[in-house]
């Protein structure tokens, strides 16, 4: 572990490839909108009710407020 900053470009560049190697950089065979390929949605075997967004905060009320009344045509 180390709390400061790196000392040489080497390292620096080190701690970024090891922070990304995770990341999956490869094509994929086809497209994003064909991979994504789903079964359609049966109401009848979802478990419980639709769920709904409850806002905390007031300015989060406010905004809900102001945009059920003014519909989105000012955001």
């Amino acid at each position: 572990m180390r709390f400061g900053a790196p000392r040489t470009d080497n390292e620096r560049l080190g701690d970024t490839s090891y922070k990304h190697a995770f990341v999956d950089n490869k094509p994929v065979p086809k497209p994003e909108h064909k991979t994504w390929v789903m079964r359609p949605r049966d109401r009848s075997k979802e478990i419980g009710p639709e769920f709904r967004f409850n806002s905390n905060l007031q300015v989060e009320r406010i905004m809900d407020d102001l945009q059920a009344k003014t519909g989105f045509y000012f955001d």
